[in-house]
């Protein structure tokens, strides 16, 4: 593969990636601000809902509508934190700005660069960009495990 070849391979790869991240990333905000937001109003409404004054009558269909909207609140709060889709959201956040790091010394590396420097500066390139690949997938994998050690400790506690 000749120089031209590899710098284009790794020049597409980074704007792949960056594609990819910004997607996560606007997918990640997304969940979790509408998971936080649905969670306040929900328990909101429970509390507006439970404080009601009214006639005997509709009193008890007020408490039913409470009770469960107390139990969906439940399962979007446990949802949330066993995919923290805020936490995914930072660290999307962080391996995005590295890959636009990335693509910018990858621009500002190469515009001065000889032909004969161009395969170890392309090759360090794309070792850094596995790094910062790998380095989200360990960060991912470390949130899973929390919310698995979190889990598991939540249903031990209830036993």
């Amino acid at each position: 593969m000749g120089n031209g070849e590899k710098r284009a391979l790794l020049k597409g790869e980074i704007e792949k990636q960056l594609r990819i991240f910004a997607a996560r990333r606007r997918r990640d905000k997304r969940k979790s601000t509408i998971l936080q937001m649905a969670s306040v109003t929900l328990s909101a409404t429970i509390t507006v809902l439970l404080g009601l004054r009214v006639g005997p009558s509709p009193e008890s269909t007020l408490t039913n509508v409470a009770l469960t909207l107390g139990a969906l609140a439940t399962v979007l709060a446990a949802y949330d934190s066993f995919f923290d889709h805020r936490k995914l959201w930072v660290a999307r956040t962080i391996t995005l700005q590295r890959l636009e790091d990335l693509h910018r010394d990858l621009a500002f590396r190469l515009s001065a660069l000889t032909e004969k420097d161009t395969p170890v500066v392309v090759d360090e390139l794309f070792v850094e960009l596995n790094r910062i690949l790998e380095e989200d997938r360990q960060e991912w994998l470390r949130i899973r495990n929390e919310q698995v050690v979190a889990t598991s400790a939540g249903q031990r506690d209830k036993s």
